[in-house]
């Protein structure tokens, strides 16, 4: 073998041994930080207050920590008026109580000897909703919302929905499972048709800040994939609610 050849070798070896043995794991004191912090989510509207508790973890776990033995109450800046939300799952808490529009409203929650409290906010008009319509894009359904406010409405806005879609299974069967045991359906039952609704989970937010006119025009909100055609296969609706929000929560 050419010497110069060995050496180049040696020393190509030698450099790939020294940057294999010089490299040490770094975790940063944020990913093993075991102070947690509480997550509040949720609005204040004129019929409906509903919030939803939470609390970080750390980014090496995968879980997410619901509140669930807190005191959520809703009240508002003259006085007079207090009421406390029920706890429902997975860190939610509602009431359906009707507000009046010329009082502000704050939450407090209290959790284990702590008391967090927000500001006082007025409540806003929400533009009603024109239209919710559907689209193929990209062999993809495509759901959007139309709105059309005032000049002097909020320009900035949110939106959630929830989903509900009838499926039936590929085979019927004639038997269930009860009390341990195996026996026939009731005629009457069909246990191979089923519903089943599933509520947003992601951030939906957007404004006409940058627009003539406050109006909302086919804003894509929500995408099924060809995957996901089993919500498509029967029977589907999507009930969409929209929220006026001010320019700081956007």
């Amino acid at each position: 073998m050419d010497k110069s050849i060995f050496y180049r070798l040696i020393f190509f070896l030698a450099v790939v041994s020294f940057l294999t043995t010089c490299l040490d794991e770094y975790n940063p004191p944020e990913i093993t930080n075991s102070e947690t912090v509480l997550v509040v989510e949720g609005n204040i509207s004129d019929t409906e207050t509903r919030i939803r508790l939470t609390q970080t973890s750390n980014l090496s776990e995968n879980e997410l920590i619901e509140v669930n033995n807190a005191r959520v109450i809703l009240e508002n800046e003259n006085g007079g008026f207090s009421v406390e939300l029920t706890p429902e799952s997975k860190g939610f808490y509602g009431v359906t109580e009707p507000l009046d529009n010329a009082d502000k409203y704050r939450i407090q929650i209290q959790t284990e000897g702590n008391v967090y409290a927000s500001e006082y906010l007025a409540l806003l008009p929400t533009p009603t909703i024109d239209s919710v319509g559907w689209e193929s894009v990209d062999d993809r359904f495509q759901v959007h919302v139309s709105s059309r406010g005032d000049e002097n409405s909020s320009r900035y806005y949110l939106w959630s929905f929830e989903e509900t879609w009838l499926y039936r299974s590929r085979l019927p069967s004639n038997f269930i499972y009860e009390d341990n045991m195996v026996v026939p359906s009731p005629r009457d039952e069909q246990i191979n048709t089923c519903w089943s609704t599933e509520k947003s989970t992601s951030i939906l937010i957007g404004t006409t800040i940058n627009l003539s006119q406050n109006v909302v025009s086919k804003l894509p909100l929500h995408v099924i994939e060809p995957t996901q055609n089993l919500k498509l296969s029967n029977r589907y609706s999507i009930l969409v609610k929209q929220y006026a929000i001010s320019k700081e929560a956007f």
